[in-house]
């Protein structure tokens, strides 16, 4: 037994392979119906039954005869190489420029900028419920934020969205 052909280790598992999906249809079936035990025998009953009788066909001779497969050749080329004349050092540099005031520009990925310690301070209030100089607010007024360049990207997507359909 050599794991190839039609009597071989392959064909053997593979019949083992079917036998146990109908023993497990069959235990399972059993035990649904009548219980643990039942089903237990029903699904050994079944594998021992399958397999033998997969085990008892026997194949047909083989009637046709294969070629020899015979792998074809590839020319091999040289990989094409750079050669550098002189080395060069490697400079990067921010080349974007600052963006001037009242463009339509949209940094997507800009740093945020530091807020100031008056800003900080508001935020704080404003987070707390409170007003700088005075009572505490009510907590159900509408707070409104600073707007920053991702809120404007989402609104100009959804104006272009609403033009097109």
């Amino acid at each position: 037994m050599d794991g190839a052909g039609e009597g071989g280790i392959a064909a053997w598992l593979m019949d083992v392979a079917a036998a146990l999906a109908l023993a497990c249809a069959c235990g399972f079936a059993g035990a649904s119906i009548s219980g643990a035990e039942v089903g237990l025998a029903g699904g050994s009953t079944a594998m021992a039954l399958t397999l033998v009788g997969l085990r008892r066909i026997t194949p047909e001779p083989q009637s046709y005869v294969l070629p020899a497969i015979v792998p074809g050749t590839f020319p091999i080329r040289e990989p094409d190489v750079l050669e550098l004349t002189e080395v060069e050092p490697l400079l990067l540099e921010d080349a974007l420029s600052e963006v001037e005031p009242g463009t339509r520009v949209i940094r997507l990925f800009a740093a945020p900028t530091m807020p100031t310690a008056g800003e900080l301070v508001r935020r704080i209030e404003t987070h707390l419920g409170r007003q700088q100089d005075g009572p505490p607010r009510d907590s159900a007024a509408v707070v409104h934020l600073e707007a920053d360049a991702s809120a404007a990207l989402r609104e100009a997507l959804a104006n272009l969205r609403r033009s097109i359909g």
